[in-house]
């Protein structure tokens, strides 16, 4: 996969593993579109990182909050090419519907071909 020029999206991407995929996307030619929680920090992260970052605050359980992520990013850098996952839900049902969310777009597409592009996923374990 090529990452230079490509966009991507890091949900979780204002700390922990996220926050080193960002960085390492950027490293590598990537434009990022990160996607946190509001009160995180994302918006000072995205901000010290330069301009091939946006933050846009997003709750990964809603599908019109994923949308909108998915229509920033892709405004500002072009089509997205891959997605990183770096998300720890309190629970179970808040990762499902996190997985819901997203579905919903891509069954949509949001205006995108996501269904044929690469889906990268990051996930944590404890």
């Amino acid at each position: 996969m090529k990452i230079d020029g490509s966009t991507f999206l890091v949900t979780g991407g204002a700390s922990g593993l996220g926050r080193a995929t960002v960085e390492r996307l950027l490293a590598h030619g990537g434009r990022v579109g990160i996607l946190d929680l509001e009160r995180s920090a994302g918006a000072q992260i995205a901000g010290e990182l330069g301009p091939h970052a946006l933050f846009t605050p997003c709750d990964v359980t809603s599908a019109d909050n994923v949308g909108a992520a998915m229509d920033a990013a892709a405004a500002r850098f072009g089509p997205i090419r891959g997605l990183a996952q770096s998300l720890d839900p309190p629970r179970l049902d808040a990762f499902k519907r996190a997985i819901d969310a997203y579905h919903a777009c891509y069954a949509t597409e949001a205006g995108l071909h996501l269904k044929r592009e690469y889906l990268v996923t990051i996930g944590r374990r404890r």
